[in-house]
């Protein structure tokens, strides 16, 4: 890949990348490099705009205004504590962010190969490393989407490079030993995911078999993925998801009962039903101190649960 054979080779003190059919202004990487304060931010990035190209109609969505709430150029964060600034995690393009080089090679941060979605990997851990994170409020990147665009399809390919991504991205933050930032990344998977939840189903259900043809041994790879992603899911990040989603969450997990169902799964369904009021019950505490003791206490239930429910 030539970001990997890039990335060692680089004699500049900050690292950028740019996909081949997007388009920057001009001014982007001294804007970006003004912000970086002599080199002592290790990741600088400015907003993201999507731009969708559907016939004859164009549409443009800039990410991240909310970054700015009292209209400030710039905003120093550290996203793994800043619920606010999520969206970092959420829109995983490297490409509107400058990086130092150093950064980068000191953590040994690359990218899988031959995999779609490889940004995933590297933007979650790099968010998790990262010391001094800013982002500027001025548009940095366009990023250009086609009705015919390879990321807008849906084909066997990409199902299976997504829960690869899924995998690989899981194990990265074990080896990194960063698990305690996992609950982010669950969250940004379901936040992003649950909508689709026919999508998720067929994943689920042997109709996933002929939707995307399938193999059994690759239905039952993506299919394993998907139920240990469930799984491994903590009460931290439920709670920060909205209702709606976490009532989805609940469906696809009943779905998974139903593939596996059997006398004792069912009544560990209704168990999971039981501790998912409570969740609901914790979730609208007004107490902090309250909800996590009750976090700590129900989390540890509701994973066994889960493991017992699925058999894992």
């Amino acid at each position: 890949m030539a970001r990997n054979n890039g990335i060692p080779r680089a004699t500049g003190e900050y690292i950028a990348f740019l996909d081949s059919d997007d388009y920057l202004p001009l001014d982007t990487y001294e804007e970006l490099y003004n912000a970086t304060e002599n080199g002592r931010v290790d990741i600088v990035g400015g907003q993201l705009e999507y731009e969708h190209h559907n016939n004859n109609e164009i549409q443009k969505h800039l990410i991240m205004s909310n970054f700015f709430p009292n209209n400030e150029f710039e905003v120093v964060i550290d996203p793994k504590f800043d619920r606010c600034y999520w969206d970092i995690f959420r829109y995983s393009s490297v490409c509107y962010k400058i990086y130092r080089t150093e950064f980068i090679i000191d953590h040994k941060l690359g990218f899988p190969k031959d995999l779609y979605f490889e940004d995933i990997p590297f933007t979650v851990i790099a968010n998790i490393l990262v010391s001094k994170m800013k982002i500027i409020r001025k548009k940095v990147y366009n990023y250009y989407q086609r009705k015919d665009s390879i990321m807008r399809q849906t084909d066997k390919r990409k199902l299976l490079d997504f829960f690869k991504i899924l995998e690989v991205t899981y194990n990265m933050i074990d080896e990194y030993n960063i698990g305690e930032y996992k609950y982010i990344f669950d969250y940004i998977v379901l936040e992003n995911h649950l909508p689709h939840l026919n999508r998720l189903n067929h994943v689920i259900e042997r109709t996933g078999i002929e939707q995307y043809s399938l193999t059994i041994a690759e239905f039952e790879y993506v299919s394993s993925v998907l139920k240990n992603t469930l799984v491994g899911v903590s009460l931290e990040t439920l709670s920060n998801l909205e209702t709606e989603k976490r009532n989805v969450y609940l469906e696809l997990l009943n779905n998974l009962d139903d593939e596996n169902s059997t006398i004792e799964n069912k009544e560990t369904s209704q168990e999971l039903l039981l501790a998912k009021q409570e969740i609901e019950r914790i979730h609208n505490m007004r107490s902090w101190k309250l909800v996590m003791k009750h976090q700590n206490i129900m989390n540890r239930k509701f994973g066994r649960l889960l493991r017992k429910m699925l058999r894992l």
